[in-house]
C-alpha cells in the first residue's frame, strides 16, 4: 500500500529542481514538484547567491510546491537546518521563519494547497542588502 504521508514545501531558490541546494537538502527525499504562486515579496541577495521572501498579500511569488511522501519532521528537520531556523530562538536569532501558506496552482488559477514556506523579516531583507523582484521569481 501506498504512503499517505505528504509534507508540502513551497520552494523559490536554491531548493528548486536544478538550484544550489536542492540534490543536498531534497534528492534524498521522493516528491512530486509542480509549480505555483505565494502571496510575498521576493528578494535577491546578489552578495550571497539566494533570495529570500517577506509576506505581502499585494504581491506573488513564483516557485515550486514540492509535495514530499515523508514525515514531516524528517523533511523539516533538515531543511530547517539550511534556512537558520530554529523555533526555540527568538526570531531575531533566525535568518528565516517557517510558516504555512496557501499555493496557488499556477496553470488553473486556483488554490492547490497549504504548504510550509520560509519567509524572512524585513528587517533582515534591508540588513543584508535585499533587492526587490518585481517579476517575483528568482532565475538562478
Amino acid at each position: 500500500m501506498e504512503s499517505t504521508i505528504q509534507t508540502p514545501v513551497f520552494v523559490y531558490g536554491t531548493l528548486k529542481p536544478g538550484g544550489f541546494y536542492h540534490e543536498t537538502y531534497c534528492g534524498g527525499f521522493r516528491f512530486d514538484a509542480e509549480e505555483g504562486r505565494v502571496h510575498g515579496n521576493l528578494y535577491d541577495f546578489p552578495a550571497l547567491g539566494y533570495p529570500g521572501a517577506t509576506e505581502n498579500k499585494a504581491n506573488s511569488i513564483k516557485g515550486v510546491l514540492l509535495t514530499f511522501h515523508h514525515e514531516e519532521s524528517e523533511v523539516l528537520g533538515k531543511l530547517d537546518v539550511l534556512e537558520e531556523y530554529d523555533r526555540k530562538r527568538p526570531p531575531e536569532q533566525n535568518e528565516y521563519y517557517r510558516k504555512q501558506v496557501v499555493v496557488f496552482d499556477e496553470a488553473k488559477q486556483a488554490i492547490c494547497k497549504s504548504a510550509w514556506c520560509y519567509f524572512m523579516e524585513q528587517k533582515k531583507v534591508a540588513q543584508l542588502n535585499g533587492v526587490l523582484l518585481q517579476s517575483g521569481y528568482w532565475p538562478q
